[in-house]
């Protein structure tokens, strides 16, 4: 068996199969058996992605419903009840966050044992784009935003990928950056790699809770319970990983985090 048919089934192409009608016999054994463990792996990854789609679809309807009959609660006793009206708008503020939670257990579910086709794009164009949009929201809460880039940057990436992994990153710095710092975004080309950085001054994590910060529902010390809902970074490693590249965090020399991303250059 070559190394390519292997790296093939390793990049989640279950349906990589090798020859097994010439050769030796013991070639055509092993190349049954190969073609057997990757039938069943695939079947394997299908199912569970199946079902947390299934499951996750299933919860979109009653949730949008939950939220319909909260919204028609607090227009009936709104200004009669203040009491009543604050507790159902803490109620809406929970349905929402289901939601929300939903719909990235299903963006996982479509991303996890597919087969990624991954696009060429500018990551400073792609950037600078998003640094756009959550400019004024920075603003707001009093935090700087600065922007530092070479001419272009292109690299290979899951369509649509690079916008979310940005978003999730500023999301995440702006939640932990005190008024008045600044947050520091960068692209640049180190030999054949596209790096993105995003450095908050927020008050930092542990080396370990850097690295569990990319599993699922994993929130940081301080979290509230209202806030978040511990899969944006689990679908940051996602989308890195289906891209061909990588995703971590890393620990900043004035304190924060250095959020960054390693596309591959083209």
């Amino acid at each position: 068996m070559s190394p390519l048919l292997t790296e093939t089934l390793g990049r989640g192409d279950f349906d990589a199969r090798a020859d097994d009608s010439s050769g030796p016999r013991e070639i055509r054994d092993l190349a049954r058996s190969f073609n057997a463990m990757s039938g069943r792996l695939g079947l394997m990854v299908e199912h569970q992605r199946q079902f947390a789609g299934s499951v996750s679809h299933q919860l979109r309807t009653p949730l949008t419903a939950l939220r319909l009959r909260l919204e028609q609660a607090e227009e009936s006793v709104g200004r009669d009840n203040p009491v009543a009206a604050t507790a159902i708008e803490a109620s809406r503020a929970e349905a929402d966050r289901l939601q929300d939670m939903v719909e990235q257990l299903l963006a996982l579910a479509r991303l996890e044992g597919a087969t990624a086709r991954t696009v060429e794009v500018d990551a400073v164009r792609v950037v600078r784009d998003r640094l756009e949009l959550w400019g004024p929201l920075a603003e707001e809460r009093g935090v700087t935003v600065s922007f530092r880039s070479e001419g272009s940057a292109r690299c290979a990436v899951v369509e649509g990928g690079l916008e979310q992994i940005i978003d999730n990153y500023m999301d995440n710095a702006i939640s932990v950056s005190p008024a008045g710092s600044v947050i520091d975004v960068s692209v640049t080309v180190s030999g054949e790699r596209v790096v993105i950085d995003v450095v908050d001054a927020g008050p930092g994590l542990t080396d370990e809770q850097r690295e569990l910060a990319f599993d699922r529902f994993w929130r940081g010390p301080g979290t509230t319970g209202e806030s978040g809902s511990g899969l944006g970074l689990a679908i940051v490693r996602q989308l890195a990983v289906a891209s061909g590249g990588e995703a971590e965090l890393l620990g900043s020399p004035g304190g924060g985090i250095r959020a960054r991303l390693r596309l591959a250059a083209r």
